[in-house]
């Protein structure tokens, strides 16, 4: 017997005794004569699969040279190979039989056609043919697979294994010279063409026809030239344009093909079954289930559970190690028995039903409708995981998602495909602000511009809720199903009882939603994510399951990564209609913005909108507090064509104004209000009016980006015009009002109706302040017909308006200066009825006690509304 035939083709392949459950006697080698052990081996016998390790039974299978597994389907030899044969396996676990001399041998199998080079031995009679000359062998560089090449061939030499090509000897070095020359010949005919094209630049022409009389003088053979030239060159580049569209559409089938192959199944390379059920489990901890004795699992693979009650449950494999699997079960581990459950590796990774008709409907954590409604008709089923997005076909986001809340619109607008996060606390109203942004959220029009494709119908609203209570969640199905809003939302709600694995994926399957209907259905996506501390504890909850090392305050060291998937999925994309535009809100234990949920958050998003606590102790909803808040893209979302000109200025000098106002409050609270000057007075009373008037509003005051602007600028002319430092005058121009005098007469009755109703003076002081009320009631009516524009007088230029000496006003005077008499008026009635101490505010008049002009009191400021 040739030792060789019975050696097998795998190095850790050794001959697999014969067992049986009453002998000890087995067969340990093969060989070409076997009667004498076919006759020794007993009845019953079994062998052991050389694959999967399974015992497989032998009876009446005695004539027959392999047996086949009934658990993988694979072929095991229980007899040596025929005479002159020999055993090869397959890296596919496929057997074959070849001939004892091959050197390489073909398997036949559909999804594997490998080509095995077999370490065989020469010929001892020396009748093998000479190899060509200039044959040697060549290792793959790729696979390290030895095969014959002749160097002799001036070309690539190609594996026929993984047909990947490499080089051989000087190939390389040829070919880089023949390059070299090629490159600098061509740089020396451009150089000449582009001499001949300088010298010549008034006519290229000649330049050609020089080159055509290049090689004659004679013009019948120039003719001749010029005809050939045309015709091959035109030739030529036909044949080059032909060559391209072959190569264009050999790679759209290679495209085509590659897609085709991502989109199929993945199989078992021992198995041509895609799925294996497994009965394995090994113990379960906290949200995990342990499996051993798996062969080849893989990360991220999906696994069907059936409990003993016939329960049927997912979970996603979170770690491999060695033939053990560790599998997360997103409906919780309550109710898995260790030896009567079942698992089944489906070989996919989770995948989620999408359409267009998902909106309007209500789904729990998993993506599974919960509104009685039929399951979604899936258009795709896409990863849940998303598809990262290419930096180089991102698009910078602009124009803006309008909230319809004036502290977000003007002062933290938010750009389509922007992300920013709503900073928030327990016991504050961040579920009404989410509900509120829901129902009134939209894209902003632009009065007087027809904007392309920027409808209601164009925009969409994804909302995620995770961890809630029952009552919570109530309250946003009613309040979106009773305002209309529900037909443009997808709802997922992943409940406070719902396993806490739940929320680890609802994120995720509510942006695999946003993307299909962003990129798609080309709508603009806003997607409110509610509660991420929530996501945030069940990601530390498996940390800890895992006994993996903590991080900070025991979260894994790695939930900056993970927060980074989810967020990082919003934006905008070259050549799609759509963006995706996030809102993640956050609850900060302690109200600690230091805690590594909302650091880690600021580190990623753009910006933060910040609810204070002080403005809801106050009453004030919402209670957004403008200063800690940012919106780091505003500055691409506003302005002229996207919202008004003066969106940003207005912006600058409210946030201004607000801040002096928050110091001259602290001051005030140390040196008393009588310590103020008139400048820090008026930014008092703007600090108070703003947080009144500009932040608080309902819940359902739905508010304009054109209205809020338009608040602010009421709040703003409580200043004069010179303190108003950053807005340019040609916006103070069109934007900050100028007093008419009807105005003013409406004005001026209505100071002399306060005074007429003051209790405190005396009859004496009474009857002054009459006799000053009517006598700029008298002047006002005099002027009343005249006209300002631009704050200068143009018409009525006889008529002065009737004061003391000296203190008329003349033609083209500006408004400003207008309003300072009527002040300086009021101020000299004031001071003539003897009034020490007002401290209310008279319909437009501030005034309150204080230096200059000689007089005991001055008015600080007259406002016209």
């Amino acid at each position: 017997m040739e030792p060789a035939k019975n050696l097998p083709l795998l190095r850790d392949e050794r001959p697999i005794p014969y067992l049986e459950d009453s002998a000890n006697d087995f067969i340990d080698e093969y060989d070409e004569n076997d009667t004498a052990q076919r006759a020794a081996r007993p009845q019953g016998a079994t062998v052991v699969c050389r694959v999967c390790d399974a015992t497989i039974a032998l009876e009446g299978r005695d004539n027959q040279h392999v047996v086949k597994c009934h658990s993988c389907e694979e072929a095991t030899p229980i007899r040596p190979a025929p005479a002159g044969k020999k055993y090869v396996r397959c890296p596919c676990n496929c057997l074959l039989i070849c001939k004892a001399a091959s050197t390489r041998i073909a398997c036949p199998r559909n999804n594997c056609r490998r080509v095995i080079t077999l370490a065989g031995q020469r010929d001892p009679g020396g009748t093998a043919a000479r190899a060509p000359t200039g044959s040697c062998r060549v290792s793959c560089v790729h696979c390290n697979q030895v095969f014959l090449f002749n160097t002799l061939t001036n070309s690539l030499a190609t594996c026929p294994h993984c047909k990947r090509s490499s080089t051989v000897g000087g190939f390389a070095r040829r070919r880089s010279l023949m390059f070299l020359a090629t490159t600098v010949v061509l740089a020396i005919l451009s150089v000449v063409l582009t001499v001949l094209k300088t010298r010549a630049s008034y006519n290229p022409f000649w330049t050609y026809l020089g080159l055509i009389f290049f090689s004659t003088r004679r013009p019948s053979t120039a003719a001749t030239n010029f005809l050939t030239f045309s015709g091959s060159f035109f030739s030529l580049q036909l044949e080059v344009m032909q060559k391209q569209v072959k190569k264009l559409e050999g790679i759209a089938e290679t495209a085509i093909a590659e897609m085709t192959a991502h989109k199929m199944p993945p199989l078992r390379n021992y198995s041509t079954k895609p799925r294996l059920i497994y009965q394995t489990v090994h113990g379960v901890n906290g949200p995990l289930v342990i499996l051993t004795d798996v062969k080849f699992p893989q990360y991220n693979e999906i696994v069907k559970i059936t409990l003993a009650d016939g329960t049927k449950r997912s979970g996603q494999v979170l770690e491999i190690s060695k033939n053990k699997a560790i599998v997360q079960v997103f409906e919780g581990t309550s109710g898995i028995d260790v030896k009567h459950t079942v698992c089944e590796f489906t070989g996919d990774i989770l995948r989620m039903a999408v359409s267009e008709d998902m909106l309007g409907r209500i789904f729990n954590g998993s993506g599974k409708p919960i509104d009685k409604g039929p399951p979604v008709l899936a258009e795709d089923f896409l990863d849940i995981n998303g598809q990262p997005i290419n930096p180089w076909t991102r698009i910078y986001p602009e124009e803006m998602i309008q909230t319809g809340i004036s502290a977000i619109d003007v002062m933290n607008s938010i750009a389509r495909g922007q992300k920013i996060p709503i900073f928030s606390a327990a016991g504050l109203p961040h579920n009404e602000i989410a509900a509120q942004i829901v129902r009134q959220g939209g894209l902003v029009q632009v009065p007087g511009n027809i904007v392309k494709k920027e409808s209601t119908a164009n925009f969409a609203i994804v909302f995620a809720a995770m961890g809630v209570n029952m009552e919570t969640a109530r309250f946003f199905k009613q309040d979106f199903e009773e305002h209309g809003s529900m037909d443009s939302v997808c709802l997922f709600l992943n409940l406070a009882n719902d396993p806490t694995i739940e929320r680890i994926i609802t994120p995720r399957i509510a942006l695999t939603a946003a993307e299909f209907l962003a990129y798609q259905c080309c709508k603009h996506v806003l997607v409110v994510l509610t509660d991420m501390s929530s996501y945030a504890e069940a990601l530390r909850e498996v940390s800890a399951a895992r006994e993996e090392v903590p991080g900070r305050r025991g979260f894994p060291g790695y939930m900056y990564t993970d927060l980074a998937t989810i967020y990082e999925r919003a934006g905008r994309v070259e050549g799609r209609e759509g963006s995706i535009t996030q809102i993640p809100i956050l609850t900060m234990p302690n109200d600690d913005i230091t805690h590594p949920i909302p650091d880690l958050t600021g580190y990623i998003t753009e910006g933060q909108i910040y609810v204070d606590r002080q403005l809801h102790n106050r009453l004030i909803y919402p209670p957004i507090n403008v200063l800690p808040s940012l919106s780091r893209l505003m500055k691409s979302a506003i302005g002229d064509g996207m919202t008004r000109e003066d969106h940003a200025d207005v912006s600058n000098q409210l946030y201004a104004c607000y801040a002096i106002g928050k110091d001259v409050q602290a001051m005030k609270a140390v040196v008393g209000e009588e310590a103020l000057s008139s400048d820090d007075l008026l930014y008092l009373e703007f600090l108070l009016k703003f947080e009144k008037n500009f932040i608080a509003q309902g819940h359902y005051d739905n508010r304009t980006v054109f209205e809020s602007l338009d608040i602010g600028w009421q709040l703003l002319r409580i200043f004069p015009r010179e303190m108003l430092k950053r807005i340019p005058r040609s916006v103070l121009d069109k934007y900050y009002p100028r007093p008419t005098y009807t105005d003013k007469k409406y004005y001026l009755k209505r100071v002399r109706a306060e005074f007429e109703k003051n209790r405190n003076v005396s009859e004496a002081q009474r009857e002054k302040l009459i006799q000053w009320g009517e006598r700029i009631e008298g002047s006002a009516n005099k002027i009343g017909v005249g006209i300002i524009k631009d704050g200068v007088v143009l018409s009525n230029p006889r008529e002065t308006f009737h004061a003391p000496p000296g203190e008329g006003f003349r033609p083209k005077e500006s408004a400003d200066h207008h309003r300072q008499k009527v002040v300086q008026l009021v101020a000299k009635a004031l001071s003539d009825a003897g009034i020490r101490e007002p401290k209310e505010e008279i319909d437009g008049i501030a005034y309150t006690k204080g230096p200059g002009m000689g007089a005991p009191l001055q008015v600080l400021s007259l406002i016209f509304t």
